[in-house]
Formats: structure tokens, sequence, C-alpha cells
């Protein structure tokens, strides 16, 4: 089969680790065609279409409350957006078509279907192509007040053709926010699928995992006053740590550098001069051989609970997350009030809060990642039946 892959979220290869997996299969990058100039005049001819549309239609009746008509203030600034979204979504649709022409695709999977590639999306259900979107866990996000909120476009705005889930967990999210189940299957985690099966040993030394966020520009964290409590927390968390004499190995994440919010190598080098700062490197050589984790909410808990390590977690926010990483009991957390010292030696020395955590991480991957050593079979599984249903 000729699969198309999408992925907006970072380029296919962007460190050695990438470079040396993408060797092994034969990968073709896409190049579309330029074909701006070709339908310039296609384009014009819509516009002008659009615009003589839009003045037989009384908007201005849409946007009238208590006898105050508003149409007129952002009149223009609308039609702008349109005008050259248009455009965009235009050129794009007749590349993809042109592409699709020359090339046979069997089937698409992506990571995302809404922005660019919900045009790609489209383009390939009119030529009937199947879409399978991958939805990686961490859909939900549990308010302050308690209520669900599946975060914007995770799920129901979706438009592949099959939404392929981790687990329970995400089922259980989907049901809750009315999802359209037909669309659902259960695939599990091809990405953990080796983490699963990894040697694990412990060596003494404290791993502390950075997340993400909030390290760069890009951060959801707009609040002043948060980010500087955060950066507090993190202080008062390393003072601990250097309190256990113990080796520490800090990976810092992969988007972090010179642009990030909250500067941790300075902070690294003040209060634990002597800790070991790495940053491309393996994060699962690292976790598998660690005595505990201390880690900001991000992909690396899960990888740190499939490999079985006590984990101390660092929350941005004061509720849970989709990932149930704290409700299951599979974490502990550590929180302005709380007594980290005493944290994390119960963490590194109580045998009932090791026993206890690790009770908690079984449940969390019962619910959380179905086919935990078979995901990959499962997912091929998926796209044949997608196949088969294209026939």
């Amino acid at each position: 089969y000729n699969l198309l892959f999408l992925n907006n979220r970072r380029p296919i290869i962007w460190n050695n680790e990438s470079l040396n997996i993408a060797k092994q299969f034969p990968i073709t990058k896409v190049n579309l065609p330029k074909i701006e100039k070709k339908i310039q005049n296609e384009y014009i001819q819509f516009i002008i279409k659009f615009k003589q549309k839009i003045k037989k239609i009384k908007l201005n009746e849409f946007f009238e409350f208590c006898n105050f008509d508003f149409w007129e203030i952002f009149k223009n600034e609308l039609e702008q957006i349109i005008e050259d979204r248009s455009k965009n979504i235009i050129i794009l649709n007749e590349k993809f078509n042109e592409f699709l022409d020359k090339e046979n695709i069997d089937m698409v999977w992506t990571q995302d279907d809404w922005g660019d590639d919900r045009i790609i999306i489209k383009t390939c259900q009119q030529q009937k192509i199947p879409i399978c979107c991958f939805l990686s866990g961490s859909m939900s996000i549990y308010r302050p007040e308690g209520r669900l909120w599946i975060l914007p476009g995770m799920t129901g705005e979706r438009i592949a053709d099959k939404l392929c889930i981790w687990g329970e967990n995400d089922l259980k999210n989907c049901k809750d926010a009315n999802v359209n189940l037909e669309k659902i299957e259960i695939g599990g985690a091809p990405k953990y699928e080796k983490v699963f099966s990894k040697e694990k040993k412990d060596e003494d030394y404290i791993l502390i995992l950075t997340g993400g966020f909030p390290a760069t520009a890009n951060s959801y964290f707009l609040s002043t006053s948060m980010i500087l409590n955060y950066e507090k927390l993190l202080k008062r968390i390393l003072v601990e740590v250097k309190k256990f004499n113990k080796k520490v190995i800090i990976k810092r994440h992969p988007t972090q550098g010179p642009n990030e919010i909250i500067n941790f190598k300075k902070m690294f080098s003040k209060i634990l001069p002597d800790a070991i700062v790495l940053k491309d490197v393996n994060t699962i050589d690292l976790i598998s051989k660690a005595k505990i984790i201390i880690s900001m909410p991000s992909t690396v808990v899960e990888e740190s609970i499939i490999l079985d390590k006590p984990i101390i977690l660092i929350p941005y926010l004061n509720n849970d997350n989709g990932m149930k990483y704290a409700s299951s009991g599979a974490v502990m957390t550590i929180r302005e009030s709380d007594n980290i010292y005493q944290i994390i030696q119960k963490c590194l020395y109580d045998k009932h809060t090791k026993e206890k955590l690790k009770q908690g991480r079984r449940k969390f991957l019962e619910t959380s990642f179905s086919y935990q050593n078979s995901s990959s079979k499962k997912h091929i599984e998926i796209m044949e039946k997608l196949l088969k249903n294209k026939k």
C-alpha cells in the first residue's frame, strides 16, 4: 500500500534518532506543485462572485442586538480574513488534487485534521481515500470546578473517517463528550510498545525531567503570577533534592533553549551545580535506570509509569489532566504547601508508599493503554479494515 503520513507537530526528522529511524523505511518527502500563477484568474473570479453574493445578503440582520447594528464595526476585517483565507484554501486544495492525480495514495494517517491538514483531509475524502487520525491520549482536562472539558478539536470537530485512541480512559472521555462512537477505534499506543518490553533496573540516581511548558513563548502560561509561583516551587524542590546527597541527572525538554520563559540553566547551575544536565540523549534509557523520577507534566510521565518507576509530579495546574496520573494513584504530586523533603524521602525509602504507587501505576496502565504489547498489530488491523471498506 501507498500510505500518506501527515504531521505538523514537528519535523519528521528533527534529531539524530529520528534520522536513523527514517533511514530504515522507504520514506519519500512530498513536494507539492507550484500552481499559484496557474489558478490566479480562477481565484480572482471566485472573489468577485463572493463579494457580489455578500452584498445580496443582509448580514446586518445577523449582527443586531437590541436595535444596535454592529455589523459595520468589523465588516471590512471579516471580509478581508475570508478573502485571504479562501486563497490559501483554494491553492492548497488544487495543489493536493494535482498531487493525488499523480500518486496512487491508498490511505492517509494523520495526527491532526484541522488547520491546513483539514483542507488536505477533505481533499483526500473527495477522492474517496480513507483517513485515520491518531488521538494521542490526554484528550481532556478537568476545570477546577470539576466539569469535564474536551480540548477543542480533539474529538467532536474531527472529520477523519476513524479516530484511533489509546484505551478505556480515552473512550470514557469520548462518551462523556457525546462523540460519534462509530468513528472511534481503540488501538493502543504503538509509540510505547517497545517501552513496555524495555529492561528495567535501578541505579542510585534521581532523574529530573523538565517538560515543554513553561519553556517557550508558545506556552499557555500567560499569567505572570503563575510563572513566578511555579519557578519558586521548582527552586524549593531542587533545594530539597540537594539534601539527599545523591547523584542527580537533569534531562531537559527538546524545546527548551534561549527563548524559554524560566531560565532553567541558571537555576540548575546555582542550586545543583554538580548535577549532570543533558538534552539530546535517549530519555527512555535514563528513565529505565533511575531510582525515582521528578517530572513536569509531559509524555515522559507515561513512559516513567510504563517503566514502573516511582514518580513525583510537579503539576502546572491544581486540577488533574485527562491522563489520570494523580487520580489513579500512579504518581505523587508536589504543591506549594507540601512538605517536599518528606515526599521525596517516602518515594526513595518508604516501602508502603512505593507499593501504593506501584498499584497506582498498574491501575493507570490498565485504563489508559489497550493492546500494550500488540498495538502496532492492532493499528494494521484498523488500516486493513478501512481499506477493505473502501473497496
